[in-house]
């Protein structure tokens, strides 16, 4: 899982609370989401006509998390493999302020609800 492979600083720590406040605001008995950060999906041809972008950033996985959540879409969490990033290779992702913008987008979502 992402959890126990992830060595980076934050990641860990920040996964969780984004995991955690999307299931307490939008989650239900029959919802948990797992794994909100994956860019892993596969979608619906109602939910990809009905989602509209709004995000431009890292924050869409939790954008359209959200979306699905609102809108009652089934969830399912398949476990994926992850593996470290290859050699040479740097992650885009800006730990504090990609999830400063997160964050936002959850607590601005929660107040819209």
């Amino acid at each position: 899982s992402y959890f126990s492979e992830n060595k980076r600083m934050f990641h860990g720590e920040g996964n969780y609370l984004i995991r955690f406040l999307v299931n307490l605001f939008w989650g239900g008995r029959n919802t948990y989401v797992k794994d909100i950060l994956t860019g892993s999906r596969a979608l619906s041809r109602d939910f990809v006509q009905s989602y509209h972008i709004r995000s431009d950033g890292f924050e869409i996985e939790t954008e359209m998390t959200i979306f699905a959540l609102k809108h009652h879409f089934t969830i399912k969490n398949i476990p994926i493999p992850y593996k470290d990033r290859p050699r040479g290779s740097e992650s885009k992702l800006k730990t504090i302020s990609d999830g400063r913008k997160i964050l936002w987008l959850i607590f601005k979502e929660a107040l819209m609800k």
